[in-house]
């Protein structure tokens, strides 16, 4: 096994103004199940501090396979102000650092708890 690892940078405004304390969970499969990696918080420039994601080794990316040569996990994002936000199928390859720019929305009054919550899901890479 190999490692790499996954930062948010998240913003407002067409990236104008970085987001500060916006928790982020960062979650991946293990036999089954999904199991919190890490829960980072975004500091004054809106990036979360790097969390290192279990991948395949970096051989594995270097010739067909049926082994899907990285690794992947989901980020779960919430601020009380903004739509939450979950993004399914992060890839992350061994030796590398992935990062994930996303723009939060503001929340307008009187949204009900189910329409809370935007869901992205990542296609992996065509290798």
């Amino acid at each position: 096994m190999g490692k790499g690892t996954v930062i948010a940078q998240l913003y407002t405004a067409r990236e104008a103004l970085p987001l500060e304390d916006v928790a982020v969970a960062v979650m991946q499969e293990r036999d089954g199940v999904q199991a919190l990696v890490a829960f980072r918080s975004t500091d004054a420039n809106g990036k979360t501090e790097p969390v290192e994601i279990e991948t395949p080794p970096e051989e594995a990316s270097k010739s067909p396979s049926e082994t899907r040569p990285f690794g992947v996990c989901n980020l779960r994002i919430y601020h009380p102000d903004y739509y939450g936000v979950v993004v399914r199928d992060v890839s992350v390859f061994e030796g590398q650092q992935s990062i994930e720019y996303l723009e939060l929305i503001p929340l307008p009054e009187n949204v009900r708890e189910e329409e809370k919550n935007i869901f992205y899901e990542i296609t992996p890479p065509e290798l």
